[in-house]
Order: C-alpha cells, then sequence, then structure tokens
C-alpha cells in the first residue's frame, strides 16, 4: 500500500475496501457429533463439491472424528418461507 493510501485508509476506515464488496464474514461451524471415520470423509466430500473450506480432527475418543466447516455468516436471519402460509390461517 501506497503511503497516501494509508492516510486516506485511517480517514476513511468505515470506508469498503475495493474490491471486497462481496465479502461476507465467515466463521467455523463445528459440528457437534463426533462421528466415525466413513461419515467424516463424506462430510468433507460434500463441503468440498461446494467449495467450503473444511477440516477433519481427532475427537476425544480416538475413533471418532470431528468436522469443521468455514461458513459465510449472515447479519441477519433467514426468513421463513411464506409458500405454505395462507392469510386465512392466520
Amino acid at each position: 500500500m501506497v503511503n497516501h493510501q494509508r492516510k486516506n485508509r485511517a480517514v476513511y476506515r468505515n470506508m469498503p475496501i475495493p474490491g471486497d464488496e462481496g465479502a461476507m464474514k465467515t466463521t467455523w461451524f463445528t459440528h457437534p457429533e463426533p462421528m466415525d471415520s466413513i461419515t467424516a470423509d463424506s462430510l468433507l466430500s460434500q463441503y468440498a463439491a461446494r467449495q467450503v473450506t473444511a477440516k477433519k480432527t481427532l475427537a476425544f475418543d480416538p475413533k471418532f472424528w470431528t468436522v469443521s466447516a468455514l461458513l459465510p455468516e449472515s447479519r441477519h436471519e433467514p426468513r421463513p418461507s411464506k409458500q405454505f402460509q395462507n392469510r386465512i390461517w392466520s
């Protein structure tokens, strides 16, 4: 970064970085239940198909694995589907 860009960055801290408009905050999600090796590998392959960073770590019991994935985090909760709701029912 050039020196004048650093000065501008200090002045405009809350402005988005160019080229970084679509970036979402990501956090690690760990599956709560330990799983066997076959299940963990199939889950890792599903995450890899969706191009999500995932890792497999050995659980407390050496027979089982825990799987963690780096997933995007939204600022808002997802809206419930209104597909099966009718105004008459409310």
